[in-house]
């Protein structure tokens, strides 16, 4: 590390070409962004290379998934708000009526002391 040797002023860039090359980098990156960045995660494709490629299917997969993330969130968010004593008589009754309907109950006649 300590041992390269110190460049002359004449071998380093201007600051022409330093702005040059960060202008043509700024484009590289806008052109990266628009063809595969935005098809591949937002399923957003302004100039249908994406399509083309294939990314946009797979943004399009990525953006289901989260809209599914989220209704799943806020389904556990609604369950772990709603009150336990609602939950309870919920299981109760459902409970109670699963047994009835299971085996249903036989009327005893009342025999008033008789023998049947």
């Amino acid at each position: 590390m300590h041992n390269a040797p110190k460049p002359n002023i004449d071998e380093l860039p201007t600051k022409a070409q330093l702005r040059r090359s960060t202008i043509l980098a700024s484009i590289g990156a806008a052109v990266i962004a628009v063809t595969v960045y935005l098809p591949a995660e937002y399923a957003i494709d302004p100039t249908g290379i994406g399509r083309v490629i294939g990314l946009t299917e797979m943004g399009e997969i990525k953006v289901q998934l989260a809209a599914e993330a989220e209704a799943d969130r806020l389904l556990d968010e609604q369950r772990a708000t709603s009150s336990p004593l609602r939950t309870r008589r919920r299981a109760f009754w459902t409970v109670s009526w699963v047994c009835s309907s299971a085996r249903p109950m036989r009327k005893r006649r009342r025999t008033l002391g008789r023998t049947p």
